[in-house]
């Protein structure tokens, strides 16, 4: 099955404010449309939603091999976030 982002702006403390939970068995039980489960008010352990990783800090010190490469696989790390949030400022 292929993988997707949904970046939200603000993560939800509790399932009652998600937008992505509906309300089934006429109102009395809130539904997780994502994971297609039953949720009690607080936010469980198998919620999908995740804060955003932060960036990599990125040094500038390449005075070795094992330098550059850690510098330049931060560097893509970085890139990764950046995509991933361009798209959800295109999308928003």
């Amino acid at each position: 099955m292929a993988k997707g982002i949904i970046v939200v702006d603000d993560i939800p403390v509790i399932c009652a404010e998600c937008d992505y939970v509906s309300l089934k068995n006429n109102g009395e039980n809130l539904w997780c449309d994502v994971k297609q489960k039953f949720c009690y008010n607080a936010k469980p352990n198998w919620c999908p939603i995740r804060p955003m990783l932060e960036k990599k800090h990125l040094t500038g010190e390449v005075g070795s091999p094992r330098d550059v490469l850690e510098e330049v696989l931060r560097a893509g790390y970085n890139t990764c976030i950046d995509e991933i949030l361009k798209g959800a400022d295109k999308n928003g």
